[in-house]
């Protein structure tokens, strides 16, 4: 299933390793796959949602 969303909410359902991250590099369409292990000491303290909401997982916009 590919789901696209903007949600917090929506994110914290999943775990790290369940997620495709979609960004933009020079013009280009990159997917990474996020792991939940290189996150391992965030998620210690934030929910999976946040975490991406703070931008660290990559697929929001940069400044």
């Amino acid at each position: 299933m590919i789901v696209s969303t903007q949600s917090v909410e929506l994110v914290n359902e999943f775990e790290a390793d369940d997620l495709v991250i979609v960004n933009r590099h020079q013009g280009e369409t990159v997917f990474e796959r996020t792991s939940g292990e290189k996150l391992k000491s965030w998620l210690e303290d934030y929910p999976l949602g946040e975490v991406w909401k703070k931008n660290l997982l990559g697929g929001r916009p940069s400044k």
